[in-house]
């Protein structure tokens, strides 16, 4: 009676293995390896026509010793047949199972194609700072296959993804020259970003394209391939590579100096959009006109109630992620142009975001944020265009 089960396959090189095959591809192996010539049976498996060998994978899987696991290892990373591949790593699991040590068996290189294209580096990046709504443009150029340089230029949204993009050739001086052009523009702060993050800035508001069903301009899928995906995962933002969160929660002055913020340049236009604050207008304006006689201290308090209702509608669990991821990308711009203090109070503001329990009305940034919005919502309802003015980004062109 036979000492091992036979096991059915599915992988079409093994249909219609006969008993008989099977036994002689077991004897003809136990023969080879009593010899002590396991190295040996590779080249004989594929010289000189022994039992077939989709019977040799099959009677391997039930030899549970290290030859075999060796040789299914060999036969596994030389056939070119995918079913034999499929088989030779099935028989290996197999062999694992009964206990051989299978982790010491080389695993299949993967098979360079005959014309393989090189991974080209992207070699610049840059940023600019973020908008009030969320904007922000985005630079990335990368040499092409076999020749030249490509320029690409995006505008991307942090809810809905990329909203605008082209892409031109240059050559190497003309990309010193833009670049240089790029930072030199005052109405805009760019920054360098390391290259896979804006690789993976790119790919994160394609994503959001595709959940919040916002079109991706017409030429993006094309340039999509051609910036590709990074080789590295940012699983935090680049500011963490130059601060140290325990540092700056380990001291409260920098949260709260956060008022301070808003009158940093790229901050300054930042605002909540005037449609958002305006029920709280109308609620502080039908107080105001109430014949009812109270004390300036009660309608003092009446307004904090307003006012902090408020902060906790608009400012939602996904809107303060929102406003924490753009403070850290903020943070890592103010840092990388030289205003460290700023940078500290920025990330402050975004790690005071973070977490469970956070009350928004007593977040300092948000309410001075909110208090500034509803000024310039008065000020655009009085047409006063010089209290609302903002920079926002845009698309720099040659």
């Amino acid at each position: 009676m036979a000492q091992h089960r036979i096991r059915r396959t599915t992988a079409k090189e093994d249909e219609g293995i006969t008993p008989e095959q099977l036994r002689v591809a077991r004897e003809w192996v136990e023969e080879a390896f009593r010899a002590g010539q396991p190295a040996a049976l590779l080249d004989q498996l594929t010289t000189h026509a022994p039992p077939t060998l989709p019977a040799v994978v099959e009677a391997l899987s039930t030899m549970a010793r290290p030859e075999a696991a060796a040789l299914l290892g060999q036969i596994a990373a030389t056939t070119e047949t995918k079913g034999l591949q499929k088989a030779a790593r099935r028989a290996l699991y197999r062999l694992k199972t009964m206990g051989v040590d299978t982790e010491s068996v080389p695993s299949r290189e993967p098979r360079k194609p005959a014309l393989e294209v090189p991974k080209l580096p992207v070699v610049a990046a840059l940023a600019s700072q973020i908008d009030f709504d969320g904007n922000r443009a985005l630079y990335i150029a990368r040499r092409r296959p076999f020749s030249g340089l490509v320029f690409v230029s995006l505008i991307i949204h942090d809810r809905r993804g990329v909203i605008e993009c082209n892409a031109f050739p240059v050559t190497k001086k003309d990309l010193i020259r833009m670049v240089a052009d790029i930072q030199a523009d005052d109405r805009l702060t760019h920054i360098e970003l390391p290259p896979t993050y804006a690789q993976q800035l790119v790919e994160e508001s394609y994503q959001r394209n595709l959940a919040t069903g916002t079109p991706v301009p017409r030429d993006f899928q094309g340039l999509r391939d051609l910036l590709g995906a990074p080789d590295t995962h940012w699983d935090k933002r680049p500011i963490y590579q130059v601060l140290s969160p325990e540092e700056i929660r380990g001291q409260p002055v920098w949260l709260s100096q956060a008022p301070q913020l808003l009158e940093v340049k790229e901050l300054q236009g930042w605002h909540l959009p005037p449609e958002v604050v305006q029920k709280y207008r109308e609620e502080i304006k039908r107080a105001a006109d109430s014949p009812l006689i109270v004390s300036q201290a009660l309608q003092q308090e009446r307004v904090e109630t307003v006012q902090k209702r408020t902060l906790r509608e608009i400012f939602d669990a996904e809107t303060c992620a929102l406003y924490s991821a753009r403070l850290e990308e903020m943070a890592y711009l103010l840092w990388q142009t030289k205003r460290p203090d700023e940078a500290r109070r920025a990330l402050a503001s975004a790690l005071a975001l973070q977490g469970e329990g956070v009350d928004p009305s007593e977040h300092l940034f948000l309410r001075g944020l909110f208090l500034r919005s509803v000024e310039m919502a008065e000020a655009l309802e009085q047409q006063d265009p010089n209290r609302v003015a903002v920079a926002a980004p845009r698309l720099w062109t040659p």
